[in-house]
């Protein structure tokens, strides 16, 4: 009988769930497209086939943010139709505990948090290359040093280098410039070279100005062998958005310390907060179903929707708060990603254990 409920309760789930993601990404992809439309039709694709190729490659950055929403939306809706006829009555008469019916929506939680760490992970930041490359939608404007798209900034020692996303052959770089500074961080010589060349243990610079801070001498000379350090292979990398890079490339971001152009812990927050977030749309479904047998006696649908929606909005308002002190490096990387998963799950568990009180 169990087995029965399950597989009823799944395709249900399955079918509001659909229902829900569909209408709240066509909602957020057509608000998206009133606001990029002009710049998509004046692009080399133009038309409606421009219009179209936007919206496949937005759609997984906009179905990520939707689906936390969707799923308590589609679980609620579900709920609700299954009071409204009474079914979830008779499930609870005929001795189906909210935990059953959690274990019995289990595998589509599980499947959700595949599906959403896979879309974060892989199919996000493939999109979002796509759009930083045609210059059009959110990618465009997003990411360090948006304004000047071309170059990044990093730390080698005490020096600042300003420097090209991109190497020229043999891992040359154009155009970069040094600011020299003190163990105490006090600016003393600012150098710019139209090349710097990989030399042993350093940059061989070529063509180069030299300004003295203290009295605004310039020099120029040829050749200046610089001693600093510059990743090569690291700079697409530190110059990139979050949500641009996979779990892998966080990984070396962090065991690099960010290569100077962003704290460590920052990097870590976000690791953690992708593997965090694959419990969300579980956590959703849980919070409806303990809401469900809590209201029993005081309500419906109304009462549910109301519930849930004010627990649900409220946990990503303050899941969102923690991971910006996590970035700020104000709490730990791995309290800010859980945090208020845990507090939403304890909320839950007493839910359920006082739903005769």
């Amino acid at each position: 009988m169990i087995q029965v409920f399950g597989r009823y309760l799944t395709a249900r789930f399955a079918t509001y769930l659909a229902f829900a993601l569909a209408a709240l990404s066509a909602l957020a992809l057509t608000l998206d497209l009133m606001e990029e439309a002009d710049r998509v039709l004046g692009s080399a694709y133009g038309g409606v086939p421009g219009l179209l190729w936007y919206s496949a490659l937005r759609l997984p950055d906009i179905v990520g943010q939707m689906l936390p929403v969707a799923t308590l939306l589609g679980v609620v809706m579900m709920l609700g139709q299954l009071l409204r006829h009474s079914e979830l009555v008779a499930m609870w008469g005929s001795g189906l505990s909210p935990l059953q019916i959690m274990g019995r929506l289990l595998p589509l939680a599980a499947l959700l948090a595949v599906l959403t760490f896979v879309n974060a992970d892989i199919a996000v930041p493939q999109t979002r290359a796509v759009l930083r490359a045609w210059d059009v939608g959110e990618a465009r404007k997003t990411g360090i040093l948006a304004d000047d798209g071309r170059m990044a900034w990093m730390l080698s020692g005490t020096d600042l280098v300003r420097t090209p996303k991109q190497p020229a052959a043999f891992g040359e770089l154009d155009g970069i410039t040094i600011f020299r500074r003190e163990a105490d961080g006090r600016l003393v010589e600012r150098i710019d070279a139209a090349r710097a060349l990989p030399d042993h243990d350093g940059w061989l610079l070529k063509d180069v100005r030299r300004i003295e801070v203290a009295t605004g001498a310039t020099t120029l000379a040829d050749n200046v062998f610089w001693d600093g350090r510059i990743e090569v292979a690291a700079l697409p990398l530190i110059a990139s958005e979050i949500r641009d890079l996979g779990s892998g490339q966080l990984m070396q971001l962090i065991r690099n310390h960010g290569y100077g152009q962003r704290p460590g812990y920052r990097y870590a927050t976000w690791l953690q907060a992708r593997i965090a977030a694959t419990v969300v749309p579980g956590l959703m479904i849980f919070l409806a179903i303990a809401l469900a047998q809590r209201f029993r006696r005081t309500g419906g649908f109304s009462t549910l929707l109301l519930g849930a929606t004010a627990i649900g909005f409220t946990f990503l308002a303050l899941d969102g708060v923690t991971l910006a002190m996590g970035e700020a490096g104000l709490v730990p990387s791995w309290f800010a990603a859980w945090a208020a998963k845990a507090a939403l799950l304890g909320l839950i568990g007493t839910f359920i254990v006082s739903r005769e009180g």
